[in-house]
């Protein structure tokens, strides 16, 4: 999985393709949430625990960058349920350019 790059002072949707290799899911549930950090493992402000919109097996994850001050690198999480599991995704590599 590489890195994706998104622009600061913009609103972009990050697409985070997951694949399920036992098969047990055709798509991510409703309720799916990402957040995102910093390098540091610092929480991003404003980009925690938002519900992602689903298609599928692809969550698309509403970044903005408008209040990310100097760009860098971030890694985003997704968090859902499948019965009685709580899997959390990630990281997907995510660089702000300034």
């Amino acid at each position: 999985m590489g890195i994706t790059v998104i622009q600061a002072g913009t609103v972009e949707t990050v697409v985070v393709r997951v694949t399920d290799e036992v098969e047990g899911i055709s798509a991510l549930p409703a309720g799916t949430t990402y957040s995102l950090f910093d390098s540091d493992g610092g929480p991003v402000t404003g980009i925690q625990d938002l519900v992602a919109t689903i298609d599928g097996m692809d969550a698309l994850c509403l970044i903005d960058t408008t209040a990310i001050e100097g760009g860098g690198d971030f890694e985003l999480y997704l968090y859902f349920n499948v019965g009685a599991e709580f899997p959390v995704l990630g990281p997907h590599k995510i660089r702000v350019n300034v």
